[in-house]
């Protein structure tokens, strides 16, 4: 770890095979968004989270998030750079876990368009904020149109925290517990 990156950190390794492919091998990925819901930000965390003065709601921003699990056609949720042949993703489990004044966002899908978790984030943070009405998420996500989601949050905050592989490989599935609020 001493000649990596400072935010990167190798925490295993494991034998596999030589057509095994780390980014098409994978069955699942769950990134996890941090933020800071506080009237102040905090300078210890001000370059590992997303700072949100705004009162949200979050139970509404619960209830569009659960309108997104399952398989649909993601292309509202999707950058206009996106190079993906298809906008189809499977979300299996989407968690807003608040305390204090910390929200953490994680998602979970067998794969993400380009920006598609910032994208989502961004949109339940409008909801949060009242700018749109947590029963529009289905709309949003049928229109297929990135104009009708919300704005693209800043990419501060986001991990990658888990990688989910086929058991033959034998590689534990690790969650970024470390990321957890207390």
């Amino acid at each position: 770890n001493n000649f990596l990156p400072k935010d990167v950190c190798v925490n295993g390794v494991f034998s596999v095979s030589d057509n095994f492919d780390a980014r098409r091998t994978a069955t699942a990925r769950r990134y996890r968004y941090l933020i800071l819901n506080d009237k102040r930000p905090t300078s210890l965390w001000r370059d590992r989270c997303l700072w949100v003065r705004d009162e949200l709601d979050i139970l509404a921003m619960k209830e569009a998030a659960n309108m997104l699990i399952g398989e649909h056609d993601f292309s509202a949720f999707r950058s206009s750079h996106c190079q993906a042949k298809s906008p189809r993703r499977r979300i299996s489990g989407i968690e807003l876990d608040h305390r204090h004044h910390w929200l953490s966002i994680s998602i979970e899908s067998n794969a993400f368009l380009h920006n598609m978790v910032r994208i989502i984030v961004g949109t339940l943070l409008d909801i949060g904020r009242g700018k749109i009405d947590a029963n529009q998420m289905k709309a949003i996500l049928s229109s297929g149109d990135r104009k009708c989601a919300g704005i693209t949050a800043a990419p501060v905050g986001l991990y990658l925290v888990g990688v989910r592989y086929p058991e033959v490989h034998k590689i534990p599935y690790q969650c970024g517990d470390w990321l957890v609020i207390q």
